[in-house]
């Protein structure tokens, strides 16, 4: 392809800018700018909902246990804190805990039978959960379960030993020498924004060929491609389409990644990404769009 003089490139510049203009105001362009983030907001929302719906729900915060063997350490109308948005209320009999269900004293019943030490057995009892909500955080009855067993039989420092047998802190090599403290969202992100990249520049090249394909497409229907044919030629037609069509599903790609960076500014503010990250997805853009 050869554009040495300035005429030819007036003409390319001509046509990329009309091709650019003309796709960027294209209502398929700018809903999937827009929306496909909008939509992936969406789907983390409908992900959260339910604990969401859980934190905010105005149902009671007490569960009832029906413990006949007192296993638990705990008699019957004493209410004992499981963390600090649940309670948990002892009841002498079942049916005590079932008319406390029923009036919505308590929002579950747990029961445990009169040998839970030797069989373990027990049973929930609740009311059925829908769609988004089936699963919703529920009180943490595991959590719970070991410090009342174990509170009323071994030392309290031991109970904490054992319910957290490990430190927190981890360490791990750091690429500069020594040790760091191991940051699992930042491992988590590390593999999260390349794949977010790549999900983004191949919807940009794809969504670029789209529109290429479909504009010639439409050129040839009217023929509108002859008469241009008559006034540049096809290596000048192809260059203007070319860097026009590039530069909007550029704009698009922009946009996203400036959004996704917005993202895990906020999310994760200890995450940086490097400049030369952006570099490299502009190059592989244009590489894998050319």
């Amino acid at each position: 392809m050869r554009l040495d003089d300035s005429g030819a490139w007036g003409r390319v510049r001509t046509i990329a800018v009309r091709e650019f203009l003309t796709t960027v105001r294209r209502k398929g362009f700018l809903l999937t700018m827009f929306l496909m983030p909008l939509y992936g907001v969406f789907v983390t929302a409908m992900g959260a909902l339910p604990t969401l719906l859980a934190k905010h729900s105005t149902e009671s915060r007490v569960i009832a246990i029906v413990d006949p063997a007192r296993v638990l350490g705990a008699d019957a109308g004493q209410i004992v804190p499981m963390d600090p948005e649940w309670k948990a209320r002892f009841f002498g009999s079942f049916d005590e805990a079932t008319k406390a269900f029923e009036a919505g004293q308590v929002r579950s019943i747990l029961r445990l039978e009169p040998d839970y030490l030797a069989s373990g057995g027990s049973a929930q009892y609740r009311h059925p959960g829908g769609l988004l909500t089936g699963r919703r955080v529920g009180p943490p009855y595991a959590e719970f379960m070991r410090r009342r067993l174990l509170a009323a039989r071994v030392d309290t420092a031991l109970v904490s030993r054992v319910l957290d047998p490990l430190a927190d802190s981890v360490f791990v090599a750091s690429p500069t020498g020594g040790f760091e403290r191991e940051n699992v969202t930042r491992r988590i992100l590390l593999l999260v924004v390349p794949l977010v990249f790549g999900f983004i520049l191949a919807v940009g090249i794809f969504t670029a060929g789209s529109y290429l394909l479909q504009g010639l497409g439409e050129e040839k229907e009217s023929r509108i491609l002859e008469s241009l044919l008559a006034m540049v030629t096809p290596d000048e037609l192809l260059a203007g389409k070319l860097l026009g069509l590039g530069s909007a599903s550029m704009v698009l790609v922009l946009v996203w990644a400036s959004l996704g960076s917005l993202s895990i500014a906020f999310q994760a503010a200890n995450l940086t990404i490097a400049p030369l990250t952006y570099v490299l997805a502009a190059y592989y853009f244009l590489v894998g769009y050319f």
